[in-house]
């Protein structure tokens, strides 16, 4: 669905992870998909690079509003 904007479909996943889930940490996001904690840092610094995440003080990063 978010193909048109350069994210993957695992991003995209991370993404609405995120969305629904804002608190959770790499590691928990990792547990939840099935992935590593690397796999989802990189996933979440290239949507923060495209514009649809932001960082914040704390180190969290919550979706855009």
């Amino acid at each position: 669905m978010l193909g048109a904007l350069g994210i993957s479909e695992f991003e995209e996943r991370v993404y609405r992870t995120l969305l629904a889930k804002p608190d959770l940490t790499a590691r928990e996001i990792a547990e939840d998909l099935g992935a590593t904690s690397s796999r989802i840092r990189h996933a979440v610094a290239r949507l923060v690079e495209l514009g649809v995440l932001r960082t914040e003080g704390h180190g969290g990063v919550p979706p855009e509003k």
